[in-house]
């Protein structure tokens, strides 16, 4: 799965994504426009998924600048708060894939994922629920 989409860096640094299946387009928009590079959200949408996905919550939600995403059990919902609207819905297991990518893409070192991994931890007062797997 984490070959139908691939994030890169525009000549002006900021973040993009492309999928060779439009299915994905907008997860990829969604995570490249709200998150932008900033890990330690990254780690709040992978939490939201991760705590729905093993039942720890029913439904969370995580709003951005261009986006409102809807995390259940049965789907991950990426809303445009564009004009033109629409959504996407992808499996949890699709969303966390995808998610876990990006993570990879925007910490590329264990330095930067200790960085961003103590920064979320701290804030939340918890251990990241993915802990296990971010590495």
């Amino acid at each position: 799965m984490t070959d139908l989409i691939d994030f890169y860096r525009h000549e002006r640094g900021f973040v993009l994504s492309r999928s060779r299946d439009a299915h994905y387009r907008d997860l990829g928009s969604w995570l490249t426009s709200d998150i932008q590079a900033y890990a330690p959200d990254c780690l709040d949408v992978l939490s939201c998924v991760e705590d729905v996905r093993f039942g720890r919550s029913a439904l969370d939600e995580w709003e951005g600048n261009s986006c409102y995403t809807r995390f259940t059990p049965f789907g991950v919902t990426v809303e445009s708060l564009s004009p033109e609207g629409g959504s996407t819905t992808y499996t949890p297991d699709e969303a966390h894939s995808v998610m876990l990518q990006y993570w990879q893409f925007l910490t590329p070192t264990g330095e930067k994922k200790n960085r961003a991994l103590a920064s979320w931890e701290g804030g939340n007062e918890r251990e990241h629920p993915c802990r296990p797997h971010l590495w």
